[in-house]
């Protein structure tokens, strides 16, 4: 993927809202240079359960990584998806559906500022501003590396088989 000139090669575990253990997304977790947190702003519990909760990835993230969850500041960026079907506009969605959004804007804002996240909702169905989420995740990295910061572990280390390719695990 191409981001701000540069060429980065993504490597994305994708968790599907379990909370339950799992050793693959353990691992993911440690081994990631940045986590794009997403919930359903139509699903009230993906974001207050799987986001914010006891057993929530943040929680999980913060564990493996020991990181106090009051204090990290990591490559992160929040994501509410399905803001397509908030409108319930017949040109962004194949069958003219409406749902009540049950996650507000400013809990989302809130909790995105702070963990000094960026923020974006978003709707795979309609293209809106998926491309714009992740970009802005690479830059994360990017800001966190040029700090000076302990560099994130990089999700199949060694050689890039191209050397202007960066390597980016995200979870």
């Amino acid at each position: 993927m191409e981001v701000d000139g540069k060429e980065y090669e993504l490597s994305i575990h994708d968790e599907g809202g379990t909370s339950e253990y799992n050793v693959a997304a353990e691992v993911a977790l440690r081994d990631a240079d940045a986590v794009l947190f997403v919930y359903s702003i139509i699903d009230r519990r993906s974001f207050f359960d799987d986001i914010l909760g006891r057993y929530s990835l943040l929680d999980r993230f913060c564990r493996v990584r020991e990181f106090d969850r009051e204090k990290v500041r990591y490559p992160m960026v929040l994501v509410g998806a399905k803001v397509d079907l908030e409108h319930g506009d017949p040109e962004h969605t194949s069958n003219y559906r409406k749902a009540e959004r049950e996650v507000q804007l400013s809990e989302a804002i809130d909790f995105a500022r702070k963990y000094d996240m960026p923020f974006f909702e978003t709707s795979a169905k309609a293209n809106i501003n998926v491309r714009e989420a992740i970009e802005e995740l690479v830059r994360e990295v990017v800001k966190y590396k040029a700090k000076g910061s302990p560099p994130p572990h990089v999700a199949g280390s060694g050689e890039s088989a191209e050397k202007n390719k960066e390597k980016c695990g995200m979870m």
